[in-house]
């Protein structure tokens, strides 16, 4: 899977399919952001949120991942050389996390990359890298509900783009992962939830709440200054 082929044109095929709406659906949670320090950005591409993001929280470190060399020449034009961000080329999947590094996780249009068995490694290993109360913003394609005409249209939808970016970089994945219950089982609980076009989107903002006993163990909830 390699999205070089589509780097520069991705983003005037996104507005040509949905004009700015995946656009704000990166950006939705940004204001719950505050107090956060050390942010980890998966799979964004060509870095329209993480030029959103360091705008607005310009004291946050960011470490961004992607595997797609021509997507990150471009991340890093769009931001500030004042940014404290350092760039990844690699693989998510086989990347080295450090316990408990994290107060927040940044997936746009990345976890339908994979399959539900892929997700339930990717997100363990984010998961130990996450602090006791880190935060997981998500934007994603979804099926809409019931078997109505939305359902009809989001799953065309779905179908379409899947058949795209098989054809354009090689995503071997056909379906739509279930990435709830698995945030669930690695103790994130779903605070806010926003759905948009005919239920086609989602924006979701999740938490990490750890038992007590957990909590009082974990590194996370020490400052950068107790470490």
């Amino acid at each position: 899977m390699s999205f070089d082929r589509i780097a520069r044109s991705y983003r005037w095929l996104e507005y040509g399919a949905f004009g700015r709406e995946l656009e704000r659906r990166r950006s939705r949670y940004l204001g719950d952001l505050s107090g956060r320090q050390r942010a980890l950005v998966l799979g964004d591409g060509d870095g329209r949120f993480l030029a959103t993001l360091t705008a607005r929280h310009p004291g946050m470190r960011i470490d961004y991942i992607d595997g797609s060399a021509k997507m990150l020449a471009l991340a890093r034009q769009r931001i500030s050389k004042t940014a404290n961000v350092q760039f990844y080329h690699a693989d998510a999947m086989h990347w080295q996390y450090r316990d408990a590094e994290y107060d927040l996780v940044a997936t746009h249009f990345f976890l339908d990359c994979f399959t539900n068995e892929q997700l339930r490694t990717l997100i363990a290993k984010v998961a130990a890298a996450t602090q006791a109360d880190a935060l997981w913003i998500v934007s994603e394609f979804r099926h809409a509900t019931g078997a109505g005409i939305a359902s009809v249209r989001t799953k065309a939808w779905i179908a379409i783009l899947y058949r795209f970016f098989r054809l354009t970089a090689n995503l071997q994945v056909d379906r739509l992962p279930d990435y709830g219950p698995i945030l669930t089982q690695h103790a994130f609980r779903l605070l806010r939830e926003e759905r948009v076009a005919h239920d086609l989107l989602v924006s979701q903002l999740w938490v990490r709440s750890l038992p007590l006993s957990d909590r009082l163990s974990s590194p996370g909830l020490l400052s950068d200054n107790g470490r």
